[in-house]
C-alpha cells in the first residue's frame, strides 16, 4: 500500500499559530468570539481579523 504525501498549502500554514504563541489562550479567544451574538461577532471579525476600518464595517453591516 502506498502512502500519499500530505501537501500543506501556504494559505493553511498562515492560519497556524506562530511559534511561541499561547495556543490555549488563542483557543479561548476563538471560543469566546464564537459565543457572541452574530452581529457583534461579525464586527469583531471584520475589525481585528480582516483589518477593516470602522467606516467600512459600518458600510457593510448597516441594514438598509
Amino acid at each position: 500500500m502506498r502512502r500519499r504525501k500530505n501537501n500543506v498549502s501556504d494559505d493553511a500554514l498562515g492560519k497556524l499559530p506562530a511559534a511561541g504563541t499561547d495556543t490555549a489562550a488563542a483557543l479561548d479567544l476563538y471560543r469566546a468570539i464564537g459565543r457572541l451574538p452574530p452581529r457583534l461577532k461579525s464586527m469583531i471579525l471584520l475589525r481585528y481579523f480582516e483589518d477593516m476600518k470602522l467606516e467600512e464595517i459600518t458600510r457593510v453591516t448597516t441594514v438598509i
